[in-house]
């Protein structure tokens, strides 16, 4: 938990950190992680702001995983496990689509 800490205050304070971060697969390592997830949200909470911050700063990572890595439905899977609504409807095929840039 310490060292996810550490990798998101650096991912958003540092931007030399962010390529190294993205050059060495965190997105990729951190989409097969959240994929095997246990019961421990504050993990699952900072592996989710580690994904959120690399995408949102790095448009590369954005992209890839929105296209390579299907990161839509895990991120909203993984959300919705963080937050505790394994419940919550999942958006249907009749709701907008989040637009790709």
């Amino acid at each position: 938990r310490e060292a996810l800490k550490v990798l998101c205050n650096l991912v958003l304070s540092c931007p030399e950190a962010r390529a190294p971060c993205a050059d060495n697969g965190l997105t990729l390592g951190l989409c097969r992680r959240a994929r095997q997830i246990g019961p421990d949200p504050g993990a699952s909470f900072l592996q989710l702001r580690l994904l959120f911050l690399l995408t949102a700063l790095r448009l590369d990572e954005r992209r890839r995983l929105g296209l390579e890595l299907r990161g839509l439905p895990l991120l909203t899977d993984l959300l919705q496990r963080t937050l505790g609504q394994e419940g919550a409807a999942a958006p249907g095929p009749e709701q907008p689509t989040l637009a790709r840039q």
